[in-house]
């Protein structure tokens, strides 16, 4: 009994503790919503940096090597990432290396959340951009 009682409210506490901020997790209408980009319409954007790129795999996978000029936002750090995202007037583009672009709409209907109005998910993502043989730009080792 004390032990059901004492994981009920350490549970309870968890809950308290939790940000305010955290969103309730993206539906399958919200990423239905977004749109896709295919490679042959991005690689044109990206060429002359008219949109931004953002690379929503973790941070390891970034810094082995992204899209030139790619800003890596994660899952995981979305809401910290999202004013840098916000203050950029480009249109965005982002990409996962996920099948059928999982990770990456659930990133571009989290940030059409807090207002990115001109968001779209690279269609293939990573694969896609690597097996065109697309640039690749890893992160310097600090």
């Amino acid at each position: 009994m004390f032990r059901t009682t004492a994981l009920a409210l350490f549970a309870l506490a968890a809950l308290a503790v939790a940000p305010a901020s955290a969103q309730p997790p993206v539906t399958p209408d919200e990423m239905a919503k977004i749109p896709r980009l295919t490679l042959k319409d991005y690689k044109p954007l990206q060429a002359k940096n008219a949109v931004l790129t953002i690379d929503v795999r973790d941070q390891h996978a970034y810094d082995e090597g992204h899209v030139p000029g790619a800003m890596n936002v994660s899952i995981v750090d979305i809401e910290i990432m999202a004013n840098k995202v916000l203050k950029d007037k480009r249109p965005v583009v982002a990409y996962c290396a996920c099948p059928d672009e999982h990770s990456s709409l659930v990133v571009a209907a989290k940030l059409a959340r807090v207002g990115v109005k001109d968001i779209k998910v690279l269609v293939g993502g990573w694969k896609a951009w690597t097996g065109s043989g697309g640039k690749v730009e890893a992160t310097p080792p600090q």
